[in-house]
């Protein structure tokens, strides 16, 4: 995506805008959509979808220190309770909020 950014020739309003119109919503997102396919087939990822940056980006703010609502924010929902199906967590953080006294289990 870096590389992607860099050969811009200008400074789109959208990080995966088309280059030429129409800029309609639909037109945005097949565009979105296309440019993710071949960032993941050119990065050799053939077994996951562009949905898995929305699990890997709550993951990583969560495992970062975020408050679920932090990342319900950022990831739009209007529930947290959608937030939570999202974040998942590493099992580091379960063994904390499951096992919270120095030294783990008695």
């Amino acid at each position: 995506m870096a590389s992607y950014l860099r050969v811009r020739r200008r400074r789109p309003t959208h990080v995966f805008e088309p280059r030429r119109p129409p800029f309609t919503g639909q037109r945005r997102r097949t565009h979105v959509r296309n440019s993710m396919r071949y960032l993941f087939a050119s990065a050799g990822i053939t077994d996951r979808g562009l949905h898995s940056l929305r699990h890997t980006a709550a993951t990583a703010m969560v495992n970062g220190g975020a408050s679920f609502k932090d990342v319900s924010d950022v990831l739009g929902h209007k529930s947290i309770n959608t937030t939570l199906i999202y974040a998942k967590l590493d099992l580091k953080s379960l063994m904390r909020v499951a096992l919270p006294w120095p030294g783990g289990a008695r």
